[in-house]
């Protein structure tokens, strides 16, 4: 009876976390840029340490220094998408909104921007939006992962199952897209497989910024491998 209820309970798809973007630094050092140089060293330190605030779970910490960041360079679209996580992390959607807006409107075509304002709304266009920028982004993982929740959302398991793990397989460090992929595994009676993704995902959540209950997960993941 355990086992049937655990099936009746099933964990709710997660949203997205974000993608860490590499920070590129000068190439070579030109001494007539000193100042230059100076501030975009802070602004990389300043990115760097707010994305390990957040992967640390720390919000109100990496919060904080996205905004130092976003006070230095009002049009860098790191600082501006993590602000935006943040915010949705928080239920702020519309606050999440107005940030990837300003994305988008310096970069029409950014992948995390457009993953994140899919699941903000209810677009009857979303799904072809979102196959339209995978056909030109085929390796981005947030837009794999939009395009999953979607399917989700329409209860099309196995379509899901595919988008969350092209997305897993571009960015396997992340513990939202392993606990989805867990989802629409157990959903397509997948359940000893399930269970070794939910168990990986707690394994990546090292510091709980993912939104699922590491014990429940445990435990269920336990019960599906029975």
């Amino acid at each position: 009876m355990a086992t049937t209820d655990a099936h009746e309970q099933q964990p709710a798809v997660r949203t997205a976390s974000p993608v860490r973007k590499s920070i590129t630094h000068p190439a070579r050092p030109n001494l007539s840029i000193n100042v230059a140089q100076d501030q975009t060293a802070t602004l990389n330190t300043l990115l760097n340490n707010a994305y390990q605030a957040y992967r640390s779970g720390k919000f109100e910490e990496a919060h904080g220094l996205y905004r130092d960041a976003l006070a230095q360079d009002p049009r860098n679209t790191d600082a501006l998408l993590g602000l935006a996580v943040i915010a949705q992390h928080r239920g702020a959607d519309a606050l999440a909104a107005q940030y990837y807006g300003k994305v988008l409107a310096l970069d029409p075509r950014n992948a995390v921007a457009n993953a994140g304002m899919s699941g903000l709304g209810t677009d009857e266009n979303r799904e072809s939006r979102l196959k339209m920028l995978l056909s030109e982004q085929k390796d981005s993982p947030a837009l794999l992962f939009a395009l999953g929740n979607q399917y989700a959302d329409q209860s099309r398991w196995g379509e899901a199952q595919q988008a969350y793990f092209n997305a897993y397989k571009l960015d396997s460090d992340n513990a939202d897209l392993a606990f989805n992929l867990a989802v629409s595994l157990e959903h397509l009676g997948q359940n000893k497989l399930s269970s070794q993704y939910y168990q990986r995902a707690v394994q990546l959540d090292t510091g709980n910024s993912a939104k699922f209950d590491h014990a429940t997960t445990t435990q269920h993941a336990l019960q599906l491998a029975r």
